[in-house]
């Protein structure tokens, strides 16, 4: 409702819906802290309400521990446009990493083609070397292909890259723990 909020918005280069969804998905994750699964649930569903494509967004709904029906098949089918507007992306500007990337993360955290994540994920290193997110996507794909090895190895690449990164570490220390 605020005018100022999509001129901002859109000088950091983001549809308001994004930012919406980043938004309720803070908001989620707090809530799974609280332990307050309804609050979780309701901020989800506005995060993914706001922005359909949002891969960490439908990641969480995956995730979401107390699935009914109605929610499961929402997430899978939110998870197939999701994937098949990556795509689309990837045909339109088949030179920009980003969409290889989302691809690649929202599959190998939930469910889908783990090979074609694999390859998605190489062509986003492939046009943008050494990025430590990108390497922590290659890492998760390589977990959900269950070669461990290779997960620690590229995950251990973007630690170095980014060595404060709390959520890069963990997903590192998650995977040596498995």
């Amino acid at each position: 409702k605020d005018d100022s909020a999509r001129i901002l918005a859109g000088r950091i280069g983001r549809q308001i819906g994004a930012v919406k969804s980043r938004l309720h998905y803070f908001y989620a994750q707090h809530f799974v802290k609280r332990n307050d699964r309804q609050q979780q649930r309701e901020h989800l569903e506005k995060a993914i309400d706001s922005d359909p494509t949002d891969a960490d967004v439908l990641n969480a709904m995956h995730r979401f521990p107390e699935q009914d029906e109605a929610w499961r098949k929402r997430t899978l089918q939110g998870i197939n446009v999701a994937v098949e507007d990556f795509r689309r992306q990837i045909k339109e500007a088949s030179e920009y990493p980003t969409a290889y990337n989302q691809l690649a993360w929202l599959v190998s955290n939930t469910e889908g083609d783990f090979d074609e994540a694999l390859r998605c994920s190489h062509k986003s290193l492939e046009l943008l070397p050494n990025t430590a997110g990108y390497l922590d996507t290659l890492g998760r794909c390589y977990y959900a292909k269950n070669d461990l090895k290779n997960a620690v190895k590229y995950q251990t690449q973007a630690v170095r890259l980014e060595p404060y990164s709390g959520q890069i570490r963990r997903q590192l220390d998650f995977f040596i723990c498995t």
